[in-house]
């Protein structure tokens, strides 16, 4: 009798259960995947099995509006508005506990970072620290250090591709990409690179190694639980710390100590008229603030920038070189630009910053890489307090998960046009035929709903160190190579991770002549 009580006692759990969640569910008026309701699995899978596509959020907020269950207990937002509800800097919302899964460990300690850890005050007082080695003003003492990296560049697909017959001269740009932009932040953060394009190769596979543990920390992410009962247990992180199990530390963490202690710098290193990496800058504020930063900040900090810095730009990168060999008008509008800028300097001579920064159309282009393509594949999420919040013009209950995804918010018609999902430079450009105050006010509304830099608080410190990058290396490519896609008709292929890396971008390159013959 007991044993055939069983199955309906069972049967009577989950229909109270049922019942419970029907009557009680705060986010029930919100539209979204009926699975998304009950378990954040679904997002999880939706991530793992998705990964080699866009994202999601486009096509559901395509289909259910500016607001979006994913998520027992979280919602997304496409609304320009939400950007400010959510991330504006009077609010004080906390991240969620996704990002915490981001954070490397070694030796049973967690390393914390800007971006992955949870504590605002930490998190402010560190940013405000460091925040002179990234401002404005600061890009030009890393100038040097893009311009050797580019250098290095050039010469690399010069002897290796360029004026080469067959398959010999094509060059896997997705994959080279990844590497100047990897060397490029072991210049400006350690002052020197590290080899990935004078190897022509991943060094150590740290790329494929940062690669997947961005991997994990998007899918896992979603649900932290994953990762408190893995890599983050904390009877495991407490048996690490006393010895009594021993596994490798994550590479990541390894590869940037080494860097570390190899690179400290000496009384030669700093001479006025030397540029100064980003280490000696953590250091100097480290002396200025020993209550803020210690040496495991100064390690924090570097692990950014291998982490976020070197993905991110890379792909970022590879998406504006496929777009504009996709597009041969593009290509060649943005060629007549630098041509005209830059009529007799050679080529091989690096564009200042403030001289690329100027130019109209490649400035378009990059904003319309940035709206099209966004690096980031996740959502920023965040963590309302108890009261609740007013966003998008709803009513949102307390200790809801909240976030704005990207790559949804960049493709709204009513903000960037009905020809959204076209890459298409000139949006980003006053129409002759409009009104100037009218155009200015267009593409400023543009501006304001960009989010591939995230906003707020929280918003990526290093953003112009990647802008830098960008603006310095695409023109001096484009006026050193003729540049065109081995198979145009060829789409390219979306990878996993957390950030939206693509595969098949093949590219054949020719030595360019510029007009004074260099």
């Amino acid at each position: 009798m007991i044993l055939a009580a069983i199955p309906f006692f069972l049967l009577s759990c989950i229909l109270f259960l049922i019942a419970q969640k029907l009557t009680t569910d705060r986010l029930k008026r919100f539209p979204g995947p009926r699975l998304a309701a009950w378990t954040d699995l679904w997002r999880v899978l939706d991530t793992y099995f998705g990964s080699h596509k866009p994202p999601s959020s486009i096509i559901l907020h395509r289909k259910y509006g500016d607001i979006v269950r994913v998520g027992p207990n979280a919602l997304t937002f496409s609304n320009p508005q939400a950007i400010k509800d959510i991330y504006g800097t009077d609010n004080r919302y906390p991240k969620s506990e996704m990002y915490h899964v981001f954070a490397p460990s070694a030796g049973g300690h967690v390393t914390p970072s800007l971006f992955s850890s949870l504590d605002i005050t930490w998190h402010d007082n560190l940013r405000r620290a460091v925040n002179p080695a990234f401002n404005l003003s600061a890009l030009v003492q890393y100038e040097p250090f893009v311009d050797n990296t580019t250098r290095e560049f050039l010469s690399q697909l010069s002897h290796r591709y360029a004026d080469k017959p067959g398959t010999e001269g094509v060059v896997r740009l997705h994959e080279w990409m990844h590497w100047y932009a990897f060397d490029v932040i072991g210049e400006i953060t350690y002052g020197s690179p590290f080899g990935a394009l004078k190897n022509a190769s991943d060094i150590d596979g740290i790329l494929a190694k940062t690669h997947r543990f961005l991997a994990y920390g998007m899918w896992a992410g979603y649900m932290p639980l994953i990762d408190k009962l893995t890599f983050k247990n904390p009877v495991l992180l407490w048996l690490h710390r006393r010895g009594y199990v021993t596994s490798a530390p994550n590479p990541v963490v390894t590869w940037a100590l080494k860097y570390q202690q190899a690179s400290r710098p000496n009384n030669n290193n700093n001479q006025e008229d030397k540029p100064q990496p980003l280490l000696e800058k953590f250091l100097g504020a480290k002396e200025t603030h020993p209550s803020i930063i210690t040496d495991k900040e100064v390690l924090s900090m570097g692990l950014s920038a291998i982490l976020a810095g070197s993905e991110s730009t890379g792909v970022t990168l590879t998406a504006i070189f496929y777009y504009i060999l996709k597009n041969p008008s593009v290509l060649a509008t943005l060629q007549a630009e630098l041509d005209t800028a830059f009529p007799t300097a050679a080529s091989t001579t690096p564009i200042e910053f403030k001289h690329a920064f100027a130019l109209p159309y490649l400035d378009a282009c990059l904003e319309e890489t940035f709206r099209l393509h966004p690096a980031a594949r996740f959502t920023a999420e965040r963590l309302l307090p108890p009261q609740g919040a007013h966003i998008s013009s709803q009513k949102i209950p307390g200790g809801t998960l909240v976030g704005i995804n990207a790559w949804a918010l960049h493709h709204r018609a009513d903000v960037f046009g009905s020809d959204v999902d076209s890459y298409i430079p000139e949006r980003w450009l006053p129409r002759p035929t409009e009104p100037y105050e009218q155009e200015r006010a267009r593409i400023d509304a543009m501006s304001r709903t960009l989010f591939h830099f995230g906003a707020g608080r929280f918003g990526c410190i290093s953003k112009n160190v990647s802008l830098l990058e960008m603006y310095k290396v695409v023109p001096a490519v484009l006026r050193a190579f003729e540049m065109s896609l081995e198979d145009p008709g060829r789409e390219w292929r979306f990878e996993d991770g957390s950030f939206v890396n693509v595969s098949g971008v093949d590219v054949r390159l020719r030595r360019r002549r510029t007009t004074d013959g260099s």
